[in-house]
């Protein structure tokens, strides 16, 4: 009776057993003259986390070396708390700017002229710093500026809007009195 094929008996003829690794060990010849004998490796550690990354930017970091870095955030172009801020200091100029006119404008009708041109004076004061002081500021490269310049304006339309025009001297019954 025949037996079916299988592996070779690797056995040696004296019934020893080889060692299970080193020159004498019956490994594949395959196998480089270098690693015969070399136990198995230990797993490599784990890898470390990723650093964290910044929001918006690609979640891999960039390669050391990269010259250019991460993308330049775009400067902001106008300050929007500037905005909301810029009314309530025009309307704070304007009652500091029109108590002082109608003082002075008292002033000037107790000494027999006339009023109107105290009044138009302030009317002209508060317009200019308004818009002449708002462009200014608008021209500027500094978004704080140019969020207040807005500001002002919007605070001399705001004024103007619920005054209906006696504060900042727009109104023609002003200088009817």
């Amino acid at each position: 009776m025949t037996t079916p094929p299988g592996p070779p008996d690797d056995t040696p003829p004296d019934g020893s057993v080889p060692p299970e690794f080193g020159p004498q060990s019956f490994e594949p010849q395959w196998v480089p003259p270098a690693y015969q004998g070399d136990p198995p490796a230990a797993p490599p550690p784990p890898p470390p986390p990723p650093p964290p990354t910044q929001p918006g930017y690609p979640g891999y970091p960039y390669p050391p070396g990269y010259p250019y870095g991460p993308p330049q955030q775009p400067q902001r172009r106008i300050s929007v708390a500037m905005v909301i801020l810029g009314p309530f200091l025009y309307a704070a100029l304007n009652l500091v700017i029109g108590f002082l006119a109608f003082i002075g404008a008292g002033a000037t009708d107790s000494a027999g002229g006339s009023p109107n041109a105290a009044l138009g004076g302030a009317a002209i004061l508060l317009a200019f710093i308004a818009f002449g002081g708002g462009t200014l500021m608008l021209v500027s490269k500094n978004p704080t500026a140019k969020g207040l310049g807005i500001g002002l304006m919007v605070g001399w339309a705001l004024v103007s809007l619920f005054t209906a025009g006696f504060c900042t001297g727009i109104n023609p019954e002003l200088y009817a009195l």
